[in-house]
């Protein structure tokens, strides 16, 4: 009897689950976990990521350290991917490396997203010619090869950046304004974001055209919805 009972709950708990509606989060979660590609791509970044923030507590030695009586050397135990031509640990310098890496790779994906976001949703929204000026710059950035037009940008972008950081850290005094590293990843991350974020914007505004001609934004037209309550009802 008791078994009995126990099936039942059961199959009304799993009834319950299927009956539940389910969202587009809920379904994206669900046909992302059954992909045996994705999920496994996701378990390499993870560990790629975990390598890179904890890289100081993994990588066995040094990454500026230098060893002249190890030039190059070979993968082997002590060196498991050998020593470049200054003696230096490959892999310590790869763990270094992949910290950079994804840091610069985040910021750069961060600007030009946002850029692509306003920029597209911006250009269908008010159509006319700002949809033209838009659509004119992104074909143009798009016409020229990224990286050398990033390198472009950074090469002209920097002395001016320059200036601008000795001009401030002589009203200001801080430190901060003489890392030349830190504004030399900045005009890098700019550079790239600022040619990157073109692919964004052609996406975000072929589906901000598509939702133009949905029936709720007609629906909004037809009642008159102006200022606050129509733009509410677009966006």
């Amino acid at each position: 009897m008791s078994a009995e009972i126990d099936n039942q709950s059961t199959d009304a708990a799993a009834l319950w689950r299927t009956s539940k509606p389910r969202t587009f989060w809920s379904d994206a979660v669900h046909s992302f976990a059954h992909n045996f590609t994705g999920m496994l791509g996701l378990l390499i970044f993870v560990l790629l990521l975990l390598a890179a923030i904890f890289a100081n507590q993994i990588a066995p030695y040094d990454y500026l350290t230098q060893d002249w009586n190890n030039l190059l050397k070979p993968p082997n135990g002590a060196h498991l991917m050998g020593t470049d031509e200054l003696g230096r640990d490959v892999f310590s310098r790869v763990l270094m490396g992949a910290r950079t890496a994804f840091l610069v790779a985040l910021c750069i994906s961060t600007v030009s997203t946002t850029i692509g976001l306003f920029a597209g949703a911006l250009s269908a929204f008010l159509g006319g010619w700002v949809d033209r000026v838009v659509v004119w710059i992104m074909d143009a950035l798009l016409s020229f090869p990224s990286i050398w037009l990033a390198a472009f940008v950074s090469v002209v972008t920097r002395p001016t950046i320059d200036s601008l950081t000795s001009s401030l850290y002589a009203s200001t005094g801080w430190a901060l304004f003489q890392d030349r590293v830190i504004f030399s990843y900045l005009v890098v991350i700019f550079a790239i974001g600022f040619v990157a974020w073109p692919y964004m914007g052609r996406l975000v505004r072929s589906q901000v055209l598509s939702l133009r001609e949905k029936e709720f934004i007609e629906a909004a037209r037809a009642h008159s919805a102006r200022g606050r309550a129509g733009s509410r009802c677009a966006i």
